[in-house]
């Protein structure tokens, strides 16, 4: 017979005061979501189309298909994500998505009327987004809390529509200048790197809580 031990009672007592590091935690992921795939990409993308076109002379059709592949290479690749955030420690997996999203939207400024690098670089984008986002910090949240799991899910997620109101306003004025859009990406993917790995560091599974929701036989 399986059971599932109840989390320490302690442990869930703790979260009632501001002190409690898994509030910390909560904090670093909600900065980690706020510079993610999740308000990056789908905020931002209408702003280079134009600039783009006067670029290159892509028509907006052509332009458009490269988000229909981020979208379902997200969609195909969740799974796999999360087998892996099953299998190893959160950091493990966030970390290589940091780094792997930064510097594909920096290389962005390195375009130059191929529209195949274009398609790839989201295609890339595609791949790793839930590993920046709040698919891969609610793996760590869901061991930090108990009584008041909501609430810092409900935190974290709230990452995503801060980043979509303040990201997007400042990139709109130098995408207007097609001179400026390359610049623009690396802009918004360096930074990305910067601070999404640095709060990504913080993304540690509850030691304590791990151990007693862990799946015993008796």
């Amino acid at each position: 017979m399986i059971h599932l031990h109840e989390p320490n009672p302690g442990i869930a007592s703790d979260e009632n005061t501001i002190r409690y590091p898994g509030w910390g935690i909560a904090t670093a992921a909600f900065v980690g979501v706020m510079t993610s795939f999740s308000p990056i990409v789908p905020y931002t993308f209408s702003l280079f189309l134009n600039p783009l076109h006067a670029a290159f002379g892509w028509k907006r059709e052509a332009m458009g298909g490269t988000f229909a592949i981020a979208a379902i290479t997200v969609a195909l690749v969740s799974p796999f994500i999360g087998m892996l955030l099953d299998r190893f420690p959160p950091r493990r997996i966030i970390l290589p998505s940091i780094v792997v999203f930064a510097l594909a939207l920096a290389s962005l400024s390195r375009l130059h009327g191929n529209i195949g690098q274009f398609y790839l670089t989201f295609f890339l984008l595609g791949v790793v987004a839930n590993g920046t986002a709040q698919f891969a910090y609610t793996r760590t949240i869901l061991t930090w809390f108990h009584k008041h799991r909501g609430l810092a899910l409900a935190l974290i997620l709230t990452g995503s529509g801060v980043g979509s109101i303040l990201i997007p306003p400042p990139r709109n004025g130098p995408s207007d200048i097609t001179a400026g859009v390359m610049h623009t990406c690396c802009w918004v993917g360096l930074p990305c790197w910067d601070y999404h790995s640095r709060h990504c560091l913080f993304a540690t599974v509850q030691p304590r809580r791990r151990s007693t929701s862990r799946l015993s036989r008796v």
